[in-house]
């Protein structure tokens, strides 16, 4: 019988085969815009004339089309901050488009299995589209605070959370990730590489807008989960206290009591502080960046951004307001029941009311000043 770890061991290794297989496919790859053929012909000023498959059709470019493709990248540069590896957790998911947001739905779930250093591999379920379609795909998620957080002094379950949620790189097996957002993901150096992509998407995605795929925001969702912190710290932990040198740590798959914990692990919408934290820090030293990209556009994003934040943070704010006070509420009418009692059953009245203080484990001096506040 096959046991989980036996699984996930399994699934790695077919991994392994389709990523050569993808790797030779690509190499027999036409029509492809490849970084020298953009420059000459933007220099030069000629149409470029490119293969559209293997049937004898092309595709044509004008040097406008060229250039618009090349401020682009300057574009995604400046968004992603690309002097710094990888981007914060809460900036990916913004920069990424409504669509592939509601496609997060489609996936049931996504499973941390496997530690390479500061890498961490998850198996994430397809929404199965196609029959032809695998069941699985796998993402790879770089943490890329990781070796900084491996010399600080702080508890591990903090630097969990900070790795978790700061500057982290992603790669995902899925087409959408490859034809859309590989190449923006190398531009904006928040990629996981091997393989690593150069050549421009111009027919799918020639805006360079978006991020992240369906399976790869899963993953991000999983990374806030309490569950996953808990393992990521004592992966610190463990290669904290580890002998030679931090690059020498191996692959590591996750233990089956470990992976039973990361399947639990359902994932959150929920911002942590740590996220927050990261993302403006993020946003005050890309502020340089933006200007000197000429960023203005992104300069207003990152606004709208932080005025988002702010609102979800007064929205959050006024709900625990209204949640204490439809407390207090219904302590006060329970209180009134109690007082109701003693009246119909000629209870002791100091007794009833201490009774209640013990079984609600509400304090009996806040109880009888809420009723001398109340008049009860």
């Amino acid at each position: 019988m096959t046991t989980i770890r036996q699984a996930f061991q399994l699934f790695e290794k077919q991994w392994g085969a389709v990523r050569s297989a993808n790797r030779t496919d690509r190499k027999d790859g036409v029509g492809l815009l490849t970084p020298k053929l953009l420059k000459q012909h933007i220099d030069s000023g000629k149409m470029l004339v490119l293969p559209y498959g293997r049937k004898g059709l092309t595709v044509s470019y004008t040097p406008a089309d060229l250039k618009a493709f090349s401020e682009a990248i300057v574009k995604a540069k400046g968004q992603h901050k690309a002097n710094l590896a990888g981007v914060p957790l809460m900036h990916l998911e913004a920069m990424s488009s409504e669509a592939d947001k509601l496609r997060v739905h489609d996936i049931k779930a996504a499973t941390l299995y496997k530690f390479n250093g500061n890498i961490l591999y998850f198996r994430v379920t397809a929404s199965g589209e196609t029959a032809s379609a695998p069941s699985h795909y796998q993402v790879r998620v770089r943490l890329d605070e990781w070796y900084d957080l491996l010399s600080d002094i702080s508890p591990y379950p903090s630097r969990a959370r900070r790795a978790a949620m700061g500057r982290i790189s992603i790669d995902c097996g899925c087409g959408r990730h490859q034809y859309w957002y590989r190449y923006l993901a190398g531009v904006g150096n928040f990629a996981v590489t091997p393989p690593g992509e150069k050549d421009f998407p111009k027919i799918r995605n020639p805006k360079l807008t978006g991020a992240c795929c369906k399976h790869v925001l899963k993953v991000l969702r999983v990374l806030k989960s309490g569950s996953i912190h808990n393992l990521i710290a004592k992966e610190l932990e463990r290669q904290a206290g580890a002998e030679g040198y931090m690059d020498a740590q191996g692959r590591r798959f996750l233990k089956v009591s470990e992976l039973e914990k990361a399947k639990r692990a359902k994932g959150s919408d929920k911002d942590h502080k740590e996220a927050v934290v990261a993302f403006r820090n993020f946003r005050k030293a890309g502020k340089a960046f933006a200007k000197k990209l000429a960023g203005k556009e992104m300069k207003k994003r990152l606004n709208d951004l932080e005025m988002d934040i702010k609102v979800r943070e007064a929205k959050e704010r006024a709900l625990k307001a209204t949640v204490k006070a439809e407390r207090a509420k219904t302590l006060v009418q329970r209180i009134k029941d109690v007082l109701d009692m003693v009246k119909s059953f000629g209870l002791d009245r100091d007794k009833a009311i201490s009774k209640f203080a013990e079984k609600s484990g509400v304090p009996i001096d806040t109880i009888q000043a809420i009723m001398k506040e109340e008049v009860l």
